[in-house]
């Protein structure tokens, strides 16, 4: 029999990936400042070119929900996982979701943060 987690673990978990989220966001686009990919720009006023970092930040604050969610992984082992959605009848929702999808940065950030422990993007 596999080990599987307790409703209360589950939900202690769940809570700490969602005050983690908050410290996952602020802590790419510190980076994305660091690295000289220019000041905070709204979205809708993204300038033609911006730096990896800085884009990507502006990709997850395109989402208009992040979940934090309990279910397993590709080997059937227990995981969480965060659930970023966003507006797909609008084109831009539907171009930060693909660049967030396909961006091995943010998956790195969330693998390597103290808090998530074994979050993964999905």
């Amino acid at each position: 029999m596999t080990w599987y987690p307790t409703g209360e673990e589950i939900e202690e978990k769940l809570i700490e990936l969602a005050y983690a989220w908050g410290d996952i966001e602020e802590l790419l686009e510190l980076q994305a400042l660091a690295e000289g990919e220019g000041e905070f720009v709204p979205a809708v006023a993204r300038p033609a070119a911006v730096g990896k970092k800085r884009e990507l930040s502006m990709a997850i604050g395109a989402a208009f929900r992040v979940e934090a969610q309990f279910g397993e992984n590709d080997f059937a082992d227990p995981c969480t996982f965060y659930v970023l959605l966003y507006d797909v009848t609008d084109p831009r929702g539907r171009e930060a979701a693909a660049q967030v999808e396909s961006d091995p940065l943010l998956r790195g950030m969330i693998a390597t943060s103290p808090n998530p422990g074994t979050a993964s993007t999905s």
